[in-house]
Formats: C-alpha cells, sequence, structure tokens
C-alpha cells in the first residue's frame, strides 16, 4: 500500500491563536483595516474558546474576524451569538472534480478513485483534497468494503494498521477512520440501491453513527474500529 503525507494536527491550540490575537491587537502596517482568519473554529481546545470569545467581546478597532467551522452545531453559542453568520452552499460536484485533478496532477487517481473522493467530499473540495492526501480511496475504501462483505480478522487487523500508516498522530488516525465510516456509508447506499431494498442500509446507519460517536468523543480510533467490526457480525446476522 502506498505511504500517504500524514498531514497536519487538526487541533488548533491555544497558543497559537493567543499568538494570532496578540498580532490584531497591534495597529495595522498597511491599510485602515486588520483581518484575522480563524479556520476549523470547531478544532479548537476549551482554553482557546475562552481566548477567542474574549477578543470577540473587546475586539480591537478596525479589526474583523472570520470565523470559519464545518458547522455551526460544532461552536460554542458564546461565540455564534457574537458573529453575523454566512452560509456557505456546496460546490458542484464537477467543480469539486475540477479542483481535486488539479490538486493530485503530481500523482493523478484513478477515475474510480477520484469519483468516490467526490462523493465523499459532499460538496467540499478541501475534504475531497485532505481525504486524497489520506489515502481513503485506498485504504480507507478496502476497509469499508471489507467492514460490509468480509469482516475476516485479518482484514480488520489491516484497516487498523492502516488508520496509523505514515504517522502516529491520533488526529490523523481519527481523520481516517471518518472518511472509512464515511466511504463504508456510500457503499451501503450503492448495494440498496442496486438491489432494490434498504433493509441492509437501514441495518447499518446505527453502528456507523455510533462509530462517528466514539471518534467524537476521543475514543481510540482503532478500539472503535474493533467495535465497529464486531458490531458487524451482527449486521449480517439479520434476516433477509
Amino acid at each position: 500500500m502506498a505511504q500517504h503525507r500524514p498531514g497536519p494536527r487538526r487541533t488548533i491550540q491555544v497558543r497559537a491563536l493567543r499568538r494570532m490575537l496578540e498580532l490584531v491587537s497591534l495597529a495595522p502596517a498597511y491599510g485602515g483595516r486588520k483581518v484575522a482568519l480563524i479556520d476549523s473554529a470547531d478544532d479548537l481546545e476549551e482554553a482557546g474558546v475562552a481566548a477567542l470569545l474574549k477578543s470577540l467581546e473587546e475586539a480591537p478597532r478596525a479589526t474583523t474576524f472570520l470565523v470559519l467551522a464545518g458547522s455551526a452545531e460544532s461552536v460554542p453559542d458564546t461565540i455564534l451569538s457574537r458573529c453575523q453568520r454566512v452560509r456557505f452552499r456546496p460546490l458542484a460536484p464537477a467543480i469539486v472534480e475540477s479542483i481535486l485533478r488539479d490538486a493530485t496532477s503530481g500523482s493523478p487517481l484513478d477515475d474510480a478513485s477520484r469519483a468516490l473522493l467526490v462523493r465523499l467530499a459532499q460538496g467540499s473540495a478541501g475534504r475531497a483534497v485532505r481525504a486524497a492526501e489520506l489515502g481513503v480511496h485506498v485504504g480507507g475504501a478496502a476497509a469499508a468494503r471489507e467492514l460490509l462483505t468480509n469482516r475476516s480478522a485479518e482484514a480488520c487487523d489491516d484497516a487498523c494498521a492502516w488508520l496509523f500508516e505514515g504517522t502516529r498522530d491520533l488526529a490523523v488516525a481519527r481523520e481516517r477512520l471518518r472518511e472509512t465510516v464515511a466511504c463504508a456509508l456510500v457503499l451501503a447506499r450503492d448495494g440498496a440501491s442496486s438491489s432494490g431494498s434498504s433493509d441492509g442500509l437501514d441495518a447499518w446507519v446505527v453502528p456507523l453513527r455510533t462509530a462517528l460517536e466514539g471518534v467524537g468523543a476521543n475514543v481510540s480510533p482503532d478500539l472503535v474500529l474493533r467495535a465497529l467490526w464486531a458490531r458487524g457480525s451482527r449486521v449480517s446476522a439479520l434476516p433477509g
């Protein structure tokens, strides 16, 4: 299996946020306004939320804060109440595919891999590119197929090993696990469409959702995946 770049740690550490807030408190060197961009605010540490809240309450003059997040539900209400919300619509699949092609031009993807990443992205070009960097179209897709069809102990071991392939970063392993669960859901939907029955898909919804909840609760990714693997045997035992 090809090695993939592990990528940066996802959590925004409070010391980095405080450094940024110190910089925006200074007078602008050029122009009359400063703009502070906080990407992935839903990854802020608890102390970072408090620091940002204080700055929003006592914002420096001529300063605009752009706070980006994957969903409003993941941002504390104390932050949301001090922001003007701007919702962005998902990009069309053709646009996501075009951006993904450009981003992976150095190592072109095959048509099937690119199509899977576009579907997983749900209109987010950034998610598609990140999933490609993580190798989701290889390791994640393989793990999802084994989960839905085989669930052998060896396949489970391989999937758990892939979560940490090339990295010891738990944040990266959690990203890979989330996308593996998403892959499984996409494949289960495909199966329901081809069979004309939603019974199999319905049976998988709860185990997959439980796995995502485990990731959100900071349970070790390999333990979450092994638990999901075990629940898969119960799904296969259901009638029909």
